[in-house]
């Protein structure tokens, strides 16, 4: 099934054009599920759906986020998960200097509403000649304890239509690895596969994909 996907999202590449700020496997704009210091302009909006599944499960839930003031983002995350019912995310950014390849921070909350999940974070992003960018930051859970995690990804963009992504993030000290493709195939809409705990045995669940797609243009 994953191979399937990855064959047909690399035969519809050559119809892509340039891609858009798309949001993260939890809601807000970012990488793979981390969320970075980038985000929607203001009355931008994206509408998405993802799939996702392992090789005895599969789920759909469905985000939406946009750009509610300047620097603000705010979404919401809602669907067969998170199971508890909808959650909110928000996220405030700003950049650093007027540079070519400025540096940008942004400070947010996920999943407010959540009896375990509840997060806040802080990250900054760097972008670099050649189409890289890097993403480094802190995400605290905030539950019946404090849970303070490091997380980081990279982006390369390869052309306006196609990007590769990593990222890493943790929880209760158990790290995962994930990676993935960034796409757009229709103007306004993109595509995105991920490949998610890459590397965690089958004994343990294994690790599972995802496919999503984000429909993004201004109000």
């Amino acid at each position: 099934m994953l191979n399937r996907v990855l064959w047909i999202a690399l035969a519809i590449i050559g119809l892509a054009i340039p891609i858009a700020a798309d949001p993260t496997f939890f809601g807000p704009s970012g990488l793979i599920v981390i969320p970075t210091a980038e985000s929607l302009e203001y009355q931008q909006f994206n509408l998405s759906y993802d799939f996702r599944g392992t090789s005895t499960a599969q789920q759909g839930y469905y985000k939406f986020n946009m750009g509610m003031f300047k620097n603000v983002e705010l979404g919401i995350i809602g669907g067969a998960t998170p199971t508890e019912g909808v959650f909110i995310n928000m996220k405030y950014f700003l950049i650093s200097d007027a540079s070519r390849y400025p540096m940008s921070f942004a400070v947010g909350l996920q999943n407010l509403a959540s009896k375990s999940d509840t997060g806040l974070y802080l990250v900054m992003s760097k972008k670099f000649q050649g189409g890289l960018s890097a993403h480094l930051g802190f995400n605290t859970f905030i539950s019946d304890q404090i849970d303070p995690t490091l997380m980081g990804g990279i982006e390369y963009i390869v052309n306006d239509h196609m990007s590769f992504l990593a990222d890493f993030s943790g929880k209760q000290k158990t790290y995962t690895l994930n990676g993935g493709l960034r796409f757009a195939i229709y103007p306004d809409l993109s595509m995105r596969v991920n490949i998610l705990d890459v590397g965690k045995d089958t004994a343990n669940g294994g690790s599972y994909y995802s496919v999503g797609l984000s429909y993004n243009r201004f109000m």
